[in-house]
């Protein structure tokens, strides 16, 4: 199915179809059953979300996949290597969706550095960015395989640079409303009871970013629910 930003399902009876089962509670803390309305962070499987966006946006010509991504972000134009003394060329668009842009990796071990780009949900997704593109490349774009969250915040950046928008915003416009995910968001409200969270050695984990009095989620981590259907747990 092409994606547009008349992207709608094919009918109510399509969206009715689901079948409405919840299973769980909230939290190890709350006991409260969750329901079909109870949002879920589900990490990493906000990414398909993200990359939909952008091919939205690339279907509607706004941007163009195969273009370098320093033509958006400037502090990316002679990015270097570790262990090359070398500048390379910046990644394009398609080889960060790819996972092949050369942006470092959470699964090939980073610092606390880096970890702070995409951990600290205090930061915007500009202030990311910028730090992001302070770090070597593990490679030269193109010519390797390795899952970057950072290289999906990089994404969410162009976006909002090329239609001067939040990403958030483009998310809801371009994919959530036109599905009717209405409790799919990178802003869920902290005051909301309804959002299950994870938990480590028996307690809530410290980590989910609604526990955190101010925070920003990354093109790389959301809240959702499909309308009408089952939640799921999602892990990163």
């Amino acid at each position: 199915m092409a994606l547009s930003s008349e992207l709608r399902p094919s009918s109510e009876k399509e969206i009715n179809s689901f079948t409405r089962k919840s299973f769980g509670v909230r939290s190890v803390k709350d006991p409260e059953p969750i329901n079909s309305d109870t949002q879920f962070c589900i990490g990493s499987f906000s990414k398909p979300f993200a990359s939909a966006t952008i091919f939205v946006l690339a279907q509607n010509n706004r941007l163009s996949l195969n273009t370098r991504i320093n033509r958006w972000l400037p502090e990316f134009a002679k990015p270097s290597i570790v262990g090359s003394e070398t500048p390379t060329r910046s990644p394009n668009l398609l080889e960060l969706l790819a996972h092949r842009g050369g942006i470092y990796s959470q699964k090939r071990g980073m610092n606390r550095r880096q970890a702070r780009w995409i951990r600290d949900f205090r930061l915007t997704l500009e202030e990311a960015v910028n730090g992001i593109a302070g770090e070597e490349l593990i490679y030269k774009p193109g010519t390797e395989y390795a899952y970057s969250g950072a290289g999906y915040c990089v994404l969410g950046r162009v976006a909002e640079v090329v239609l001067g928008q939040s990403f958030e915003t483009l998310l809801q416009q371009r994919l959530a409303q036109p599905l009717q995910l209405e409790r799919t968001t990178y802003f869920p409200d902290p005051e909301d009871p309804n959002i299950a969270t994870g938990s480590i050695k028996g307690n809530p984990n410290p980590a989910t970013p609604i526990f955190r009095l101010t925070f920003t989620y990354r093109s790389s981590e959301a809240v959702s629910i499909p309308r009408q259907g089952t939640p799921l747990v999602l892990p990163e």
